[in-house]
Formats: C-alpha cells, structure tokens, sequence
C-alpha cells in the first residue's frame, strides 16, 4: 500500500459504501458540511450516490479537512471498507 499524497481526490468527491438513499436523508442533517453532488456511482447494481465536502481546504498544495479532529465517522475509518476509490489514488 502506498502513503497518502493528501491529494484530497478521496474527500472532494467520495461515496460512502452501502448508504441507502434513506440513509443519505439523515447524513445530510447530521452533516450539513456533506453536500450531495448529484451524481452517483454503481458498486454492482447498487446506486451510491456521491458527496462532497464543504471542510476541505487547499492549503499549501495539499487538500486537509479544517476540522479534522470533529469529521464524521466514515471518515475516521477511510479507507477501510471503501470499494471505490478515485483514479490515481496510491491507496
């Protein structure tokens, strides 16, 4: 496995595995930071869709979440359990 180049590719635009569209709904109240993108991906033929986030920021080249010690779970836990990561990612 390859280090992190903190690119910021898995957080400008990620899914969260095995989140229902209900299950979307309530993500979006706890987290009103995580904003739907509109689109989604298919992990088998299964629809998850995509989300951004309004905490990471560009800072000296690199992409870091401004509240890294209060994001969410999932977040903690990236990237066990992520079937799907973006093109390039060294993870």
């Amino acid at each position: 496995m390859s280090k992190c180049n903190k690119c910021g590719k898995c957080c400008r635009e990620f899914s969260i595995p095995r989140i229902t569209f209900y299950q979307m709904g309530q993500l979006l109240k706890t987290y009103p930071f995580l904003h739907y993108s509109g689109d989604f991906i298919y992990i088998g033929t299964t629809p998850i869709p995509r989300f951004t986030c309004e905490r990471l920021k560009k800072v000296n080249g690199s992409y870091k979440c401004a509240s890294y010690n209060e994001r969410p779970p999932f977040c903690k836990k990236f990237p066990e359990g992520n079937e799907e990561r973006p093109e390039g990612c060294p993870l």
